[in-house]
């Protein structure tokens, strides 16, 4: 294996940043708090121009092949396979060729990649710097490296076809340039290029997205930018590709793309590995249901799910052009789902009360006693906030008050809050007929009942 050869050719800042260590660029260098030891002031450095990391707490340094041996308690030599797996680089033991598939993507987006860079003055560049206003020049440059985005059009078409030849070109399925421009987003998973996806940059266009036309290749098990190695115990998780690259933008880089809304339990399972998951899908119908569906597979394998809605914008990078949130305020934006479920607001009392049984429902199906009693208790919480601004509200709020056992006050926060208005008024009608003075007492419980009541005739 020619270790000098994969020295040069990997990046020390994409692997280190795999490893989710926040790097902050400081003149030519980049420092990071150090992965081997504790420590709250930041002694670890990257030197890119050199390609190598140093760790003055610990006194690790080296090149990138060294850095993966630590982080994965490996020998240098299964350190260098685990890099060639990861950027599909043949190690010349009988095993990758420049014949292989992936091997031969990756090659594709690199090379339109540095076209991209080379023409900042293209449509495709442009349309980059529309969309993502809120990125600096440096970190567009960036972004482009990192996630290998690229142009293609009729010159790039013939630059190819005369360095690889028009079969081979031919092979891979980009879609016909003639008067059509695209930006090109390879579909990145564990630092391979699966395929390819376009961004038609004609007005004319049928179609604003479209795929490599592979054979076989389907695309419904593809987490793009997941990477298995991550160390990160959270993650957001978009829609689109750009919804991914407009959060690593601001900083969020433990960030993927679910690639639209066709959703399943095998993609999802691939996320198990984080603890907290937080949904940043579209606020549109069709994204708010993906986001519950998602919520659901996510909470019964005991993760903590929040949901980023980008109201009242429909995607990402729209939400963080108009300002509402960027890397430091997107912590606060950012909900539990059982609190966005008993907070928000509902057409009617139907929809509200389908919502907060659904919620229920789930939360009975979580195994893990500390997970459930964290969503029970947010609930609770929720509850206590809501706005008083009537009479049912005001009275709610006093019982909530007068009980002092945690738990009797959220049996009462369910009764009031979970189930629908019929069946909470003949629950309380239950309470005072049966004289159930232990739990609580009848004049509480005829001022709540003459209060709903009164909250009905209205």
């Amino acid at each position: 294996m020619d270790f000098e050869k994969l020295r040069n050719t990997i990046s020390i800042i994409d692997v280190v940043q795999s490893y989710g260590i926040d790097l902050k660029k400081i003149g030519r260098q980049y420092r990071g708090l150090s992965p081997f030891q504790h420590e709250t002031k930041p002694s670890f450095f990257v030197l890119p121009d050199k390609n190598i990391f140093k760790c003055f707490s610990s006194g690790h340094g080296g090149d990138v092949i060294k850095f993966v041996s630590l982080m994965e308690n490996v020998s240098y030599a299964e350190a260098a396979n685990i890099l060639c797996e990861r950027y599909n680089i043949p190690t010349g033991q009988g095993g990758k060729t420049r014949r292989d598939p992936l091997y031969f993507k990756r090659q594709i987006a690199s090379y339109l990649s540095k076209a991209l860079l080379k023409n900042t003055e293209s449509v495709a560049f442009r349309y980059l710097q529309e969309r993502f206003p809120f990125l600096k020049q440096d970190t567009m440059s960036t972004i482009i490296n990192k996630f290998m985005i690229g142009i293609w059009d009729y010159q790039v078409y013939k630059e190819l076809v005369t360095l690889y030849g028009t079969q081979r070109i031919k092979h891979i399925r980009f879609p016909k340039v003639n008067e059509n421009r695209f930006i090109v987003l390879p579909v990145i998973e564990n630092n391979k290029v699966i395929t390819f996806m376009f961004r038609n940059l004609s007005d004319n266009s049928e179609y604003k997205y479209i795929y490599s036309a592979e054979p076989n290749k389907s695309l419904v098990d593809v987490v793009y930018n997941y990477n298995p190695y991550d160390q990160n115990t959270e993650i957001y998780v978009t829609e689109g590709i750009f919804d991914a690259i407009a959060l690593y933008g601001i900083g969020i880089t433990n960030v993927v793309s679910l690639l639209g809304l066709n959703i399943n339990d095998k993609k999802l399972s691939k996320l198990n590995k984080y603890n907290v998951i937080n949904l940043v899908l579209d606020t549109d119908r069709s994204g708010y249901r993906a986001s519950l569906k998602a919520a659901q597979y996510f909470m019964l394998q005991n993760k903590i799910v929040y949901l980023l809605l980008n109201t009242p914008y429909k995607d990402v990078d729209e939400a963080i052009k108009a300002g509402v949130y960027d890397k430091e305020t997107i912590k606060n934006k950012k909900q539990l789902i059982t609190t966005h479920i008993y907070t928000r607001k509902y057409k009617s009392i139907d929809s509200e009360a389908q919502y907060k049984q659904w919620i229920k429902k789930v939360i009975s199906g979580i195994k893990d006693n500390d997970i459930r009693y964290l969503y029970n208790k947010s609930i609770y919480e929720a509850i206590k906030r809501k706005h008083q601004d009537n009479k049912e509200d005001l009275v709610i709020n006093k019982l909530l008050e007068a009980l002092t056992t945690p738990t009797l006050k959220l049996v009462l926060a369910y009764i009031v809050d979970v189930i629908d208005e019929r069946e909470r008024y003949n629950m309380l009608q239950s309470m005072i007929t049966d004289k159930k003075d232990d739990i609580i007492s009848d004049k509480l419980v005829k001022l709540l009942i003459d209060s709903l009541t009164h909250s009905q005739s209205s």
